[in-house]
């Protein structure tokens, strides 16, 4: 058994009919019915997939075009030691006036 890479609960696989995979909750309903991360998985007919990353500050996904992390404001790509955001120590370093 899997787990969700967005609400962490526990999903299995199974074909659908047309031959692609899909998650299913163990009682097997969908898992995207009731996963409050869904649309972040979600394609779009002639779109390339969005590709998500977990924060290294508070572990939300967020799309990798966007540099800061929508829920906590630090840099969602890039691991604590090496953020520069204006919330850390390194990136107000950065900003202060020579």
């Amino acid at each position: 058994m899997s787990v969700c890479a967005g609400c962490h609960a526990p999903v299995e696989w199974r074909r659908t009919e047309s031959g692609r995979w899909t998650p299913v909750d163990p009682d097997g309903t969908p898992h995207w019915a009731r996963c409050p991360f869904a649309e972040k998985f979600r394609r779009r007919r002639g779109s390339r997939p969005l590709r998500v990353e977990s924060c290294s500050w508070c572990h939300d996904l967020n799309p990798m075009t966007e540099e800061l992390c929508g829920t906590c404001g630090h840099q969602a790509h890039v691991p604590r030691m090496f953020c520069r955001c204006a919330r850390c120590p390194l990136g107000r370093q950065l900003e202060l006036p020579v």
